[in-house]
Parts: C-alpha cells; structure tokens; sequence
C-alpha cells in the first residue's frame, strides 16, 4: 500500500512539474506545444490537443513581448522551414523528434486548425510576427 501511494504522489509531482516548465524557454515552450498537440492527434484525443494549446496560449498572453516572440515563432511551421533551410544544428534534435509525427500528419488529413484554440494560436502568432513569420 506504501509503494502504491508513493507511486500516486510521485505521478502528481512529476505532473506537477511538467505543467510549471511552461515559461522556463519559449523555444522550447513553442516546440513542445505543438510535439505534444499533434502527437494527442495522433493518439486519436483532440481535446487533449486543444487543451495542450491552450495552457501555452493563456501563459504566453501574458509573457513579456520577447518571450512571447520566442514562443511564436518556435510554434511556426514558417519559421520551421527557415530552421530547416539553415541547417540550424539547435534545431536538429526537434526535427528528428517531430519526423514521424508530421510524417502521421501529413498522410493522416488530421487538422490542428479544427481545434477551437489553434486559431487563436496563429492570431497571437499573426499580432506578434506580423504577416512575415
């Protein structure tokens, strides 16, 4: 029964840890937030997916203007491309992470933008980047 309650607090701490990291890296931030929404479409739970956008949009709709810049742009498949197009070695480990899920998006049809949150996802990244990123 000890371990059992051991094992239920440890899962809440961890938990617990992982929903404080939103804000410790807005690049990091933008880059798991969409690992983590589509990877939720994968696995068949689209309200877990627009869940997961939300908790970064109501975090970042308070952040300072450069985090909040940091956050969309790292959330922005245009500025993927740019990454990708500068073989920027930062960068390298996301991409080989997100392969095999874009890999599933692509051939799936899903949709991030059918989430209620993903538009208001690209209008903070539209106010923020302006029509460039």
């Amino acid at each position: 029964m000890a371990k059992f309650i051991l094992s239920v607090l440890c899962s809440l701490i961890l938990a617990s840890c992982a929903a404080n990291s939103i804000g410790e890296n807005p690049t990091v931030d933008g880059q798991e937030m969409m690992y983590r929404s589509m990877s939720a479409l994968k696995d068949g739970d689209p309200t877990k997916a627009n869940d997961i956008i939300g908790d970064y949009i109501d975090y970042y709709t308070t952040a300072d203007d450069s985090q909040k810049t940091e956050f969309c742009r790292a959330s922005s498949e245009t500025y993927w491309h740019r990454m990708m197009n500068a073989d920027n070695p930062d960068w390298t480990p996301f991409f080989e992470k997100m392969a095999p899920v874009m890999q599933w998006y692509m051939e799936s049809g899903a949709s991030l933008s059918s989430l209620p949150n993903y538009p208001l996802l690209q209008a903070m990244q539209a106010a923020t980047l302006g029509t460039d990123e």
